[in-house]
C-alpha cells in the first residue's frame, strides 16, 4: 500500500466508537467515546455521517481503499446489510466497506485472521466459531433475558437472586452476596426499582462481577456461582467448535481478566476437547477490523457468509 493510501477499521461498541488509520506502516487510533451502538443502531444513517467526517479528516488527501465496521447492534437494526455498506463507502469516500457483526470482529482479531472459536465474554457472552471461508458457528448472545449465559449479566442476576433468598429466610447461605447487593442498592424493597426500569439493566448486573469474585475466596455461594457461570460458558465455546472448524480458541471480553472464573472455564474446554489449542488473544476487535479492511482491499468478499451469523 503507498503511502497516499490508507486503510480504516472501526470498531463500534456499548462503550463507545474507536478508530483505526493505517498509512503505510504506521496506525493511528482514536476513540469516539460518546458514540455508543445503541446510539448507532437507534440512527445508522447520522452515526455513518459522524463516522465519515472523522475517517475523512484523518485521511487528508490520502485515497481511502477499504473501511470495515464491526458493530454490535448495527447489523441486525439497519435493514439491508448491502445497502448499508454501500452507503458507508460513499459517505466515508471509500472504494470499498464491509459492516459485520462485533463478535466477527473479535474473533479475527483475537486469532489474527485464522480458523478456531473465539468466546467473548463480558456483559454478555457469545461464541463464534469460524473457519472465515464459508462456515460459520454462532452460539449465544441471545441477551441478558433469553440467554447470555454464564456472562457478566447472568453473574450479577444469579448474585441476586441468592441475596434476596438470604434476607428473605429461604436460604442460609449468601450473606456476603445480600452484603454486597444492600450496599449497592440499599434495602430489599429498593431493588427491584434500581433495575427493572433501567435500560441497561445488563451493565448494571455485570457491575457486580468483582464484588462477586472477591466474595468468592470466602463465601461459597459466590464461589458456586463462578464455577456454574465457567460450566456454561464452556459449553458456549465448546458448542461452537463444530466440525470443519479448527480447534483453537481464545477467551475474550472482561471476564478472561478474571482468574477465577477463567481457569476453570478453559480446564472444562480441554476436558471436552482434548488437544485443543488454547490461546491467548492476539488483538482486539478493532485490530480485528483494520485486518478485515486490509484484506478487502484485495478481495471484494473477503469474508464469504459472515452476514449469515448477525
Amino acid at each position: 500500500m503507498s503511502p497516499e493510501e490508507i486503510t480504516v477499521g472501526i470498531d463500534i461498541g456499548g462503550s463507545g466508537t474507536r478508530l483505526a488509520v493505517r498509512q503505510g506502516e504506521a496506525v493511528t487510533r482514536a476513540d469516539l467515546g460518546d458514540l455508543t451502538a445503541a446510539l448507532v443502531a437507534h440512527d445508522p444513517a447520522a452515526a455513518l455521517e459522524r463516522l465519515a467526517r472523522e475517517v475523512r479528516a484523518s485521511a487528508g488527501a490520502a485515497r481511502i481503499r477499504a473501511v470495515a465496521i464491526g458493530a454490535a447492534g448495527l447489523t441486525t437494526h439497519a435493514g439491508d446489510l448491502r445497502e448499508l455498506e454501500a452507503r458507508a463507502a460513499h459517505d466515508i469516500g471509500a472504494d470499498r466497506a464491509i459492516v459485520t457483526s462485533d463478535i466477527v470482529a473479535a474473533h479475527v482479531g483475537a486469532l489474527g485472521g485464522r480458523p478456531g472459536a473465539v468466546l467473548a465474554a463480558g456483559t454478555g457472552a457469545i461464541a463464534l466459531g469460524a473457519d472465515l471461508a464459508g462456515a460459520w458457528r454462532r452460539v449465544d448472545g441471545w441477551g441478558h433475558l433469553l440467554g447470555d449465559l454464564g456472562s457478566g449479566a447472568w453473574i450479577g442476576m444469579e448474585a441476586l437472586r441468592v441475596a434476596a433468598a438470604h434476607l428473605d429466610g429461604r436460604r442460609e447461605d449468601g450473606e456476603s452476596l445480600a452484603e454486597i447487593a444492600s450496599a449497592r442498592f440499599g434495602p430489599i424493597l429498593r431493588w427491584p426499582g434500581a433495575i427493572y426500569p433501567v435500560v441497561d439493566r445488563a451493565r448494571i448486573l455485570a457491575s457486580l462481577v468483582p464484588d462477586v469474585a472477591t466474595a468468592a475466596t470466602h463465601d461459597t455461594s459466590a464461589a458456586r456461582i463462578l464455577d456454574d457461570a465457567a460450566s456454561h460458558l464452556s459449553r458456549t465455546l465448546v458448542a461452537a467448535l463444530t466440525p470443519g472448524i479448527a480447534e483453537r480458541v481464545a477467551v475474550v471480553g472482561g471476564l478472561a481478566s478474571v482468574p477465577r472464573l477463567v481457569g476453570p472455564l478453559l480446564e472444562r474446554v480441554r476436558v471436552a476437547r482434548p488437544g485443543v489449542e488454547v490461546e491467548t488473544a492476539q488483538g482486539t476487535p478493532l485490530d480485528g477490523t483494520l485486518l478485515i479492511a486490509d484484506l478487502l482491499r484485495a478481495d471484494a468478499d473477503p469474508l464469504p457468509g459472515h452476514s449469515a451469523i448477525v
